[in-house]
């Protein structure tokens, strides 16, 4: 998995431009998106979200500090995961003028239309609709933590430790996964192998549950250890032997 630091102003240390470094790098892998930034440039920030939204790999955004436009894009990602001390922030676009009231009313114009741009993202992440949205862009809304997965904006809410506890239960199935495809050796073929063997280590009665016997205990290192793993699984080798 290939990992995009998402940290800075957007606009500024955070452009299309780098962006799309990062994701031709990645060559349509996945790729984890760990964002922390205070916003900046709308209009940077639309080119960026476009470039992941495009991205032909799995994205997926974990919420450090996303804020104004850095929210947004993270609504560009296929999964977007919080953690207790994950912050989050909405609000209406904003801008400045400079001339007659004209021009203001223009601004005011072209701000609307960017919000309501803006506010389609965030509904279609968080299954609110557009008006719900603008209400919450009005009031600069801020989420923490668990509100963000609450509010519909991230699919999922990590705990402390349960990352941990993810890659421990990971390691535990991926064991599983490979004991179900390891094939055991039934008793006639251990039988076979054991009969041939020239250590004489452990003698043919014990896959009958004797206790084995063991001529020479220096050369159990020697063993193949193939044979020993087979024995073990079977359990011909009892604890006090080994």
């Amino acid at each position: 998995m290939y990992i995009v630091n998402f940290s800075g102003v957007i606009g500024e240390e955070l452009t299309a431009q780098w962006m799309r470094k990062q994701l031709k790098v990645a060559a349509g892998g996945p790729v984890r998106m760990e964002i922390n930034s205070p916003g900046g440039s709308i209009f940077a920030g639309r080119e960026i979200r476009r470039a992941v939204l495009e991205y032909s790999g799995r994205v997926t955004a974990r919420i450090i500090f996303a804020a104004s436009m850095a929210s947004d894009i993270s609504t560009a990602a296929n999964e977007v995961i919080c953690f207790e001390d994950s912050v989050y922030m909405l609000h209406r676009a904003s801008g400045l003028t400079l001339g007659s009231g004209p021009d203001h009313k223009k601004t005011g114009d072209q701000l609307e239309k960017l919000d309501r741009q803006l506010a389609q993202d965030y509904a279609r992440r968080s299954g609110k609709s557009i008006q719900e949205i603008l209400n919450l862009m009005d009031e600069e809304t801020w989420l923490y933590g668990a509100e963000i997965k609450d509010s519909g904006f991230a699919d999922r809410f990590i705990v402390e430790g349960e990352t941990r506890k993810e890659k421990a239960n990971a390691v535990i199935d991926a064991k599983r996964k490979f004991g179900a495809s390891y094939r055991k050796p039934d008793r006639q073929e251990i039988a076979a192998l054991f009969k041939d063997s020239k250590s004489g280590l452990v003698p043919l009665e014990a896959l009958y549950g004797e206790k084995p016997k063991i001529k020479e205990p220096e050369k159990l290192p020697e063993m193949n250890q193939d044979l020993l793993a087979a024995a073990i699984q079977d359990q011909i080798y009892r604890s006090k032997i080994l």
